[in-house]
């Protein structure tokens, strides 16, 4: 396995494209403030529009469900463009679920210690593990497709979501892009605790 990425956000998204993951864009500061713009234009008050905008912050850039259906995970030339020096700030986001990843499906279990999460059962064993900004964890890990995780939001436990099928995961990005979101183990993927979801 090669070491984590550094560099920027476009070293971390090829890094990620070449392990087999769906890759798409984030939206950077940028991005956010045209949406808000246009939500403004279209008649939205001034606090819809910011409510709205905050909501689409861990959204990726581009549709992606449509791209899923047909396989593609963000080809490289894509990328190079999503991630292009003009776009320093745009996080990488990692989709999870069924065909995710080369090796079956992508889970991501987000602990979240302020919301009462307790990482403790779900680090042991771990090798993909990712410090958030916050001081969580995002816990990346893979299993076949027989059985579709679904997304949820604290039904396991109290600040635990899981991001399954249709999930969502900002990714370390580098320090330009994701500021104290990095990697804290990097190594090949272990199978996702699922008798803890």
């Amino acid at each position: 396995m090669t070491p984590p990425p550094t560099g920027s956000n476009l070293d971390f998204a090829l890094a990620y494209h070449a392990l087999g993951w769906w890759v798409f864009p984030g939206r950077d500061p940028l991005d956010l403030q045209e949406f808000r713009n246009s939500l403004i234009r279209q008649g939205k008050s001034h606090e819809a529009a910011y409510q709205e905008t905050e909501r689409a912050r861990k959204h990726t850039f581009v549709a992606w469900a449509g791209r899923r259906k047909m396989g593609e995970a963000g080809r490289p030339t894509e990328t190079r463009d999503w991630f292009d020096e003009s776009r320093p700030l745009r996080p990488v986001i990692i989709l999870t679920g069924p065909g995710a990843t080369a090796e079956g499906q992508l889970v991501g279990v987000d602990v979240d210690p302020d919301k009462g999460g307790d990482p403790a059962p779900w680090l042991e064993g771990a090798t993909m593990v990712a410090r958030t900004p916050s001081g969580g964890w995002h816990i990346y890990g893979v299993t076949d497709d027989a059985e579709i995780v679904k997304t949820n939001s604290g039904e396991v436990a109290d600040g635990i979501d899981i991001r399954g099928s249709g999930g969502l995961l900002v990714a370390p990005s580098g320090e330009v892009a994701t500021p104290g979101r990095t990697w804290e183990r990097w190594g090949a993927l272990s199978p996702a605790p699922l008798a803890e979801i």
